[in-house]
């Protein structure tokens, strides 16, 4: 890792290096914001934002009715049809 043999750094240590990430991206029927702060629960609204900037959909975002606080499931509706349950898997990004 970056050079070092990995049986030299102690477990607790490279254990905080790995981070599992789901091929499988869920929707809950809540706010937009509250998806995003999933992420990060004591994350500001400012942060969530700018987390949506960096991932290019805050323009997006701000273009719906009801912005960072429509819920989820109603803007997924329109762009995913075919879902229907509550939690479902997110098919494209923004």
């Amino acid at each position: 890792m970056g050079g070092t043999d990995i049986r030299k750094i102690p477990f607790e240590q490279l254990n905080g290096q790995i981070a599992y990430v789901s091929q499988e991206n869920y929707l809950f029927d809540r706010s937009i914001r509250d998806n995003i702060r999933m992420g990060n629960p004591n994350a500001t609204d400012e942060e969530v934002e700018e987390a949506a900037r960096q991932s290019g959909c805050d323009s997006f975002i701000r273009a719906l009715d009801n912005g960072y606080v429509i819920p989820l499931q109603e803007v997924a509706e329109v762009i995913f049809p075919e879902e229907k349950n509550r939690e479902f898997p997110l098919q494209e990004p923004c």
